[in-house]
């Protein structure tokens, strides 16, 4: 991996104007220029094992479904073809078909109309014309990723270039998933990213919350519009998470010490790997200010021989089903103890935090962004030029 003073990177520049974060003109402006034509991540292959098992999101303005056929996973947009009813909400399993419940017209597996109530009411309907509407899906690594075109202009092999080949022979789908945490953030999704890219704020947001990784030897480079970073262990030959955590290491982490690969899939997922953990957080558009951020965690198998100290999830109790408490809110636990300096709030939170506060700044008449830092910031002007250039701006430095 280069160094993270990368020589073709523009120089740190704040490039987008405060409507980027706070106009529903800019804000729609994204949905159909941006959002809808980068291929989204929806989930795991894991999500979807079982025949009639789905995953509904929204890209954009387009509402999408994903669901497990004979045939393998197909991909549709969410919308009734009678009168435009959304069709399915958040996961669950139709193995009978896609009904929608408005008129209760039916959908098989893969998409073909296959029933009409009252059919003698429509004499002129042809069954054929009227399949749900395809859009496209793909998996890497065990993620699925989907796209609002049947035929988008580029596969997902090459949208994402070599920032999958980062995980090496990490398998997702084999690991242990941890509840998944989602929080309605009052802010613009853009900041959670530019925060999520940001390597400045290491030593000081988390500098409680964090520790074990030299952030002075923080690397950094763009791949295509996406973008890799890697810390090394303070202490080489060490696995910082697993000293705080407890938990066993990944079955693909060096035997001979690890710090933590990040990455962000453009737009708007970020990845993390550490010795103990797989992540992915994503933040998801809800608004101009508003956004839904959602962490999903996945760790090595477990079970009591491991040593690890289980939490009983809140969820889980009625069935006794044990599940591992996040290893990022351990870490951000067992850290902020190892001092004796007392609680300290988990990582997302912070993040969560910083993003918002900024978003309120965003609304002062007096906000203007001052100098950005020269390396550990620079990864922020790529993204947001990456941005102007789905919407066709021309970049320029932002002075508001």
């Amino acid at each position: 991996m280069g160094a993270h003073n990368v020589s073709d990177a523009p120089a740190a520049a704040w490039l987008l104007p405060s409507a980027a974060y706070t106009s529903q003109e800019w804000f729609d402006r994204e949905k159909e220029q941006l959002i809808e034509r980068c291929w989204a991540f929806v989930g795991l292959v894991s999500d979807l094992r079982a025949a009639g098992d789905y995953l509904a999101t929204q890209v954009g303005r387009v509402p999408i479904v994903v669901v497990r056929s004979e045939h393998g996973l197909e991909a549709f947009h969410n919308v009734c073809r009678h009168r435009g009813a959304v069709l399915l909400e958040g996961r669950g399993n139709v193995r009978g078909g896609i009904s929608c419940f408005y008129h209760r017209w039916r959908y098989s597996l893969d998409g073909a109309l296959s029933s009409v109530p009252q059919r003698d009411q429509f004499p002129d309907l042809c069954m054929d014309d009227l399949s749900l509407t395809r859009a496209s899906v793909a998996t890497a690594k065990g993620m699925v990723f989907v796209h609002v075109d049947a035929s988008p202009p580029m596969s997902l092999d090459e949208w994402l270039g070599d920032i999958i080949g980062e995980l090496g022979a990490l398998e997702p789908s084999d690991l242990y998933e941890l509840p998944v945490e989602r929080h309605e953030m009052r802010a613009n999704w853009k900041l959670f990213v530019e925060n999520h890219i940001d390597g400045y704020h290491l030593w000081h947001l988390h500098a409680r919350s964090i520790r074990g990784l030299d952030h002075g030897r923080q690397r950094w480079r763009p791949s295509g519009r996406h973008w890799i970073f890697d810390e090394p262990p303070t202490k080489p030959g060490t696995f910082p998470d697993r000293a705080i955590t407890g938990l066993p290491l990944l079955p693909t982490a060096p035997k001979d010490g690890f710090g933590s690969v990040v990455m962000l899939a453009f737009p708007n997922l970020g990845i993390a790997l550490g010795a103990t953990f797989f992540a992915t957080v994503q933040a998801i558009p809800t608004g101009p200010s508003t956004s839904i951020v959602e962490l999903r965690t996945h760790i090595a198998p477990i079970d009591a021989r491991d040593g690890v100290r289980l939490a009983m999830h809140e969820a889980a109790k009625a069935t006794r089903r044990l599940v591992a408490a996040t290893p990022l809110e351990r870490i951000a636990r067992r850290a902020g103890r190892a001092d004796g300096g007392g609680d300290s709030t988990e990582i997302l939170m912070e993040d969560l935090r910083a993003a918002e506060a900024v978003q309120r700044g965003m609304a002062s008449p007096t906000f203007r962004v001052g100098p950005m830092a020269r390396e550990h910031e620079q990864a922020i002007t790529v993204f947001q030029r990456n941005v102007l250039d789905h919407l066709g701006v021309q970049t320029t430095r932002s002075d508001s």
